[in-house]
């Protein structure tokens, strides 16, 4: 009887080891680093030092952590609203997070944050509204998320002198452009400047001078809003949950090399 020519025999293994090499491996997978970073006490005294120094009617002081994004760099940015007005937050303190769990925060900053857009040169443009008996707006610019500059908004805007609202923040053109509106009358005006007046001393207002803002038409001047490219930031790979009896709120982030919890109070008791 003919013996089978090996060669042939080799043809079904081949095909095996194609379709399934990970069972003849010698890689070894390494599991994600898992990290667990809570908020340093210098920066939760910073916190406790401002509540302190608030008006309360109630004894629940909570923080708010419901603002927070991913930046460009996938660093976490938390606006820790501050517990300072009744039971309610009318400041706030930005922090951030990297994934090795150094934290960096900057000065608290009046307002509630009600929007945050990245700008063409990835400066970020934060609005904010102060919230007591009445709302108006304000705008920050950052470059790190930590450090704002607090940016001098048009006078008459000629909305509503006591509720009112920054709506939209947009860029086209090397301009910035806004959108203001009424909580109440449901007024609209728009407002523009050049990105360069805004970035430097002029637009901090230093000089006492301001941006070179000007009125522009919108729909509520019987023409149509102009087109105008808004990238507001969002939540990105980090999630929010939270914690259990501690109280604590906890921010996720998965990588394939690294698991990162970040970890702050939900109360101040």
């Amino acid at each position: 009887m003919k013996k089978p020519d090996r060669r042939f025999l080799l043809i079904p293994l081949c095909v095996f080891l194609f379709r399934y090499p990970c069972c003849f491996s010698n890689e070894v997978r390494v599991e994600p680093e898992e990290r667990t970073c809570s908020m340093p006490a210098s920066i939760l005294q910073g916190i406790r030092l401002a509540v302190r120094d608030g008006n309360f009617s109630c004894d629940k002081k909570v923080l708010f952590s419901r603002d927070f994004f991913e930046l460009a760099d996938q660093r976490l940015l938390v606006l820790i609203g501050i517990p300072d007005y009744l039971c309610a937050s009318n400041s706030f303190m930005p922090v951030t997070v990297d994934s090795r769990g150094q934290w960096l925060a900057g000065p608290i900053l009046p307002g509630a944050p009600s929007l945050l857009a990245r700008g063409p040169d990835n400066s970020l443009w934060l609005a904010a509204q102060w919230q007591i008996e009445g709302t108006f707006p304000a705008l920050y610019r950052s470059t790190n998320g930590v450090d704002w500059t607090e940016i001098r908004l048009p006078e008459n805007r000629g909305v509503d002198c006591c509720f009112e609202r920054l709506e939209r923040i947009c860029f086209h053109r090397g301009a910035m452009r806004l959108k203001f509106a009424s909580d109440a009358g449901g007024k609209t005006a728009y407002w523009e400047a050049g990105l360069g007046g805004l970035a430097g001393p002029v637009g901090a207002g230093r000089d006492g001078s301001g941006p070179a803002w000007k009125r522009t038409a919108g729909a509520s001047d019987g023409g149509h809003e102009a087109p105008c490219q808004s990238d507001l930031l969002g939540h990105g790979s980090w999630s929010r949950k939270e914690a259990d009896r501690s109280g604590g709120i906890v921010f996720k982030k998965s990588g394939r090399r690294y698991k990162i919890s970040v970890v702050i109070p939900g109360s101040l008791e």
